[in-house]
């Protein structure tokens, strides 16, 4: 592509241009795109941005030793004259703005559905997909679990990812005709301008509570929220969970059409009644229509009523956005294993907070034993440790404590910081794979085992490193061995 194609909405300045700019652009190819010096083509443009920990100016040079002889920065750089150097006050922007060119906007080819809030994001995602393809209407989702399409998963690093990656996920799901993308929209995605340039037909919240905060993420609780807030101001149409004690902020910052939802108020758009747990089905009445839901939890029934009154506002009838949910899967969110130990229920679940571990422990109702297995990821999240041990303490009968993407924090050191806050019995396996098999060799018939924390990650987090960790196949693996005894 021409380098004038390629910037064309951006705003910047150019240096080190030998011959008139506007020829220079005109005639200069560009063969690919990379914020990444270690991924590039040659004659490709390189975009320096500026992170939390490293700062891509610092890398150009290496860039331009493999190849690269176009740079987007957001100062002059000491290359050598056969560059072109793009001055943009924002690399994040000119990223979008780029990305966006290269893929010959494939965000005004399809549909987009943004979600965002502390929790429920994924579930939402998955509900609402699921709806939108149970119509007819061809959906993927880009989230926490990854891209999902129809036949395959595509794993990615972040919950929304990089403006380069996202809009060639987009590209992707236009070109094979899908209709709606469902996308998480988290607080980084929004700061560091990831959807800069898109916009949605439905955006909506779910709940907002204190998370994220810290070095290399959010100052603090009034800047994340500030930044979720954003978010309403690029859509059609907002969705806005009543519940919540901040909805009218939300409600404040949207732009669109307005429309709420509730589990308590029934002064909205769109409530639910009659909400009543049997076993691991949550039963509730919407719209007139009684229907369930294949796990517990109020909460669940928020995210549930989220994605019908979005499908409502799509076209799509509440009765069969209701028989949709009926028999929903989510990957790591309240995940009953298969195993089999009939007397015992295995469920993986990615509570990793203490709010989200205090609502699923305390909708489970087990006949005999409730035994939590749970850590805390390392470096970051020391908050979390006392609500985590808190919600533990209150709710299950016994608490194994294990590691859960230690990084490069000794798990020993973050184990006995959760200890230090429990008031139940608990015990400290901080091999993960070593709890998981303990917890399946002590389980009794009318016991709940949950699997806290990991729920959809494949994988340990260990000095820097990813190691491969499938929970769900150790659980089936070790209780495989216990039925055959």
């Amino acid at each position: 592509m021409k380098l004038k194609d390629l910037i064309s909405g951006l705003n910047y300045t150019t240096v080190n241009c030998i011959g008139e700019t506007s020829d220079v652009l005109a005639a200069t190819e560009v063969s690919g795109i990379s914020y990444n010096s270690s991924k590039y083509t040659r004659n490709s443009l390189f975009v320096c941005i500026v992170g939390a920990k490293s700062d891509g100016h610092n890398y150009a040079a290496d860039a331009y030793n493999h190849g690269a002889r176009v740079f987007v920065c957001m100062r002059e750089l000491p290359l050598s004259d056969d560059c072109i150097q793009i001055i943009s006050t924002d690399t994040h922007i000119a990223l979008a703005v780029i990305s966006a060119n290269w893929f010959n906007h494939p965000e005004c080819r399809i549909k987009l559905i943004g979600i965002t809030g502390t929790k429920g994001k994924t579930s939402c995602s998955y509900m609402l997909s699921k709806i939108l393809n149970d119509s007819g209407r061809k959906t993927a989702v880009i989230g926490t679990c990854g891209v999902t399409l129809l036949d395959r998963v595509i794993e990615t690093e972040n919950t929304t990812p990089a403006s380069l990656e996202l809009y060639g996920y987009l590209d992707l799901m236009a070109n094979e005709q899908y209709e709606y993308c469902v996308m998480e929209v988290s607080s980084q995605a929004i700061m560091l301008n990831r959807i800069f340039g898109l916009w949605f037909d439905f955006a909506i919240f779910t709940n907002i509570s204190p998370d994220h905060i810290g070095p290399g993420e959010h100052g603090s609780f009034e800047e994340y929220k500030e930044f979720k807030k954003q978010l309403f101001s690029l859509a059609d149409h907002s969705i806005i969970n009543l519940d919540s004690e901040f909805s009218e902020e939300f409600m404040a910052a949207s732009t669109g059409s307005l429309y709420t939802y509730s589990i308590e108020n029934s002064d909205c758009s769109m409530s639910a009644y009659n909400i009543h747990e049997e076993g691991i089905r949550t039963y509730y009445t919407v719209d007139g229509v009684d229907t369930f839901l294949p796990m517990p939890g109020h909460y669940s029934v928020s995210n549930a009523l989220a994605a019908i009154l979005c499908a409502e506002k799509a076209g799509i009838q509440v009765k069969d956005s209701a028989a949709s949910l009926e028999n929903i899967s989510i990957p790591g969110r309240f995940q009953i294993v298969d195993t089999p130990l009939s007397g015992v229920k295995f469920i993986i679940d990615y509570a990793h907070n203490g709010d989200s571990m205090e609502k699923l422990l305390s909708s489970l109702k087990p006949e005999n034993r409730l035994i939590c297995v749970f850590g805390s990821v390392g470096g970051r999240t020391q908050i979390r440790r006392r609500e985590l041990a808190s919600a533990a303490s209150k709710y299950a009968d016994l608490s194994i404590i294990t590691s859960d993407n230690p990084n490069n924090e000794p798990p020993e050191e973050i184990s006995s910081e959760i200890s230090r806050y429990m008031t139940s019995e608990y015990i400290v396996i901080n091999d993960r794979k070593e709890a998981i098999k303990y917890a399946v060799s002590i389980a009794e018939d009318g016991d709940i085992v949950v699997f806290a924390g990991k729920g959809h990650e494949k994988y340990q987090l260990i000095n820097s490193v990813k190691e491969p960790f499938d929970e769900e196949k150790l659980i089936k693996q070790y209780t495989k061995k216990s039925g055959a005894v």
